[in-house]
């Protein structure tokens, strides 16, 4: 559990503010599936890879005062507390053997600027691709269960091929098939 709290206390510190509990699962899944050890288990649900214990793990985290939930309208929106850097900074500080590999601030930048839609069809497309679907498959299957984002769907497939080629994968990329093999 400290180990998923270091990581999402250090995800939200990095990004600032997330607005959408969706972004943030895509968000999630999408640095997990670069490599990021993010230890939550995605399913597919309707608007692409879920995970009832992200959510879960929010939602406590919230209660337990670390991170702030608000909502506008019909958004939520999520950013660190005073306690939730004070935690943080507390792991941080500890040379412990879960410390979080180094996510790079730009990609979470760049996530998270992205539209909550288009997020929506680039994890469906890394979804496809680490179950095992290849190109032309990833493209047909995607297109059936997201034929609404379709004005997305070139932009998506080169934004997830461009995201795998900045290296952006962590140092050992053992935990993600799609990240390449690269030397650091």
């Amino acid at each position: 559990m400290i180990q998923s709290w270091h990581r999402l206390l250090t995800l939200v510190k990095l990004a600032g503010k997330i607005h959408g509990r969706k972004r943030l699962q895509k968000l999630v899944y999408i640095l997990q599936s670069l490599g990021y050890a993010f230890p939550e288990e995605f399913s597919y649900y309707l608007y692409g890879p879920y995970s009832p214990e992200l959510q879960f793990e929010v939602k406590t985290m919230v209660d337990k005062g670390l991170i702030q939930e608000s909502k506008d309208g019909d958004i939520y929106s999520y950013s660190l507390t005073e306690d939730g850097e004070k935690v943080l900074n507390l792991l941080n500080s500890q040379q412990q053997p879960y410390l979080v590999e180094n996510l790079p601030e730009a990609l979470v930048k760049e996530v998270v600027e992205q539209d909550s839609q288009f997020l929506e069809l680039v994890s469906t497309i890394m979804y496809l691709q680490n179950m095992g679907y290849e190109n032309t498959e990833v493209i047909d299957k995607a297109k059936a269960l997201k034929p609404h984002l379709y004005r997305y769907m070139d932009k998506a497939l080169d934004w997830a091929t461009a995201l795998r080629q900045k290296n952006y994968c962590p140092l050992s990329p053992t935990s993600s098939p799609s990240c390449p093999q690269t030397n650091h």
